[in-house]
């Protein structure tokens, strides 16, 4: 009996294996390293978030998101051409009693709600600057 048991849980692990081994997952496709500046009227963005995608982007789950740090990014993104927004907070008007800020969009509409901006990424490693004005 235990070796009947033996046999029937080493076929389904053989069966499992066999199945999570064909195919191509392209839910992880290969990314490339783009890095970059961020200004806005020549003024570096001190904090805020840029984002590349496309709509395969959207479909596999690997759009780009990552934070700008004194008006520089690096992000690992997938190539083809990708619709960059771009968002940038403040905090506006007294804390409340928790200490919380409302916070607003202090970036133009057309470069991130309604962006209007545009990158081809490359296989190769990228520098992407994006110099924003009002």
């Amino acid at each position: 009996m235990v070796q009947k048991s033996t046999t029937l849980f080493a076929l389904a692990a053989l069966a499992l294996l066999a199945g999570c081994s064909s195919g191509t997952d392209n839910r992880f496709a290969p990314t490339v390293t783009v890095t970059g500046h961020v200004t806005l009227d020549g003024k570096p963005i001190p904090e805020g978030e840029i984002q590349f995608t496309s709509d395969e982007d959207r479909r596999n789950g690997s759009e780009a998101s990552v934070f700008i740090k004194q008006g520089q990014y690096t992000a690992q993104v997938t190539n083809g051409t990708k619709q960059v927004r771009i968002y940038a907070h403040k905090a506006v008007g007294a804390a409340d009693a928790t200490g919380s800020q409302s916070q607003v969009q202090w970036i133009p509409a057309k470069y991130n709600s309604r962006s209007e901006l545009e990158a081809v990424v490359s296989d190769e490693p990228a520098t992407l600057d994006f110099e924003l004005t009002k």
